[in-house]
């Protein structure tokens, strides 16, 4: 969690920019001189550009590989909402996003706050919902793989993950019912509803025919940073 106090001769302003259960933005004029604040959300997005190209090794054999033309950066508008003063507004989706979060001025558009969802030396928490080896095997692996990325530490909550400590690369374990809260950020990873009606908050691609690896890749790809 973040929290931002922006103050001068004129202004008062002091926000919160809360990333830990999807994402919660509270926004606050002590001064009461604005009534609502507006808020816009985007993605940070890379278009990456590729073309398949053959490889030959010494042997005189050949290969396909993938050939990296051009990337490029750009932003998504996710949202924009006002926000009353001394309130907030939740975004209630639980997977992860590359957020940038921009609180302005509604009546001048003046840019009060910029902020941007950045893992690197952060503790990121995952709450695995099985108690299956193989399947949590299948996502710890995908998890280190996020750790390397992003450069973050992670916790897990997790019983039989919190009594075996299986992974040395973890953090902290945590077992069922902890009531654990000082992360940074942090996703549930498991099948949410049903197959009919499942919880397009945490599985936004829904859980129908959907292996282990494919449940937790919906979760942190879904929408993540590459098209």
């Amino acid at each position: 969690m973040d929290k931002i106090n922006f103050k001068n001769k004129n202004m008062n302003y002091s926000f919160i920019v809360d990333y830990r259960d999807g994402l919660c933005v509270h926004v606050h004029d002590d001064d009461n001189k604005l009534n609502e604040f507006l808020v816009e959300i985007s993605i940070e997005k890379t278009k990456v550009v590729k073309k398949l190209k053959y490889n030959y090794n010494n042997s005189g054999s050949k290969s396909i590989e993938e050939e990296i033309i051009n990337s490029e950066d750009f932003k998504i508008l996710w949202e924009a909402a006002n926000i009353p003063n001394h309130s907030y507004l939740r975004w209630f989706y639980k997977g992860f996003v590359p957020y940038e979060v921009k609180i302005l001025n509604p009546h001048t558009r003046e840019i009060l706050l910029e902020d941007k969802l950045d893992l690197r030396y952060k503790l990121v928490n995952f709450t695995l919902y099985s108690e299956n080896p193989e399947e949590l095997h299948v996502w710890m692996c995908v998890i280190d793989k996020f750790r390397k990325e992003h450069n973050c530490n992670i916790s897990i909550i997790n019983g039989y993950l919190h009594e075996t400590k299986k992974y040395d690369w973890v953090t902290a374990y945590l077992p069922w019912g902890s009531d654990f809260n000082q992360f940074y950020t942090g996703y549930n990873v498991g099948k949410f509803g049903t197959e009919g009606a499942p919880d397009y908050f945490y599985n936004p691609d829904g859980i129908i025919n959907k292996n282990s690896l494919e449940i937790i890749e919906d979760i942190l790809c879904f929408f993540g940073n590459k098209l």
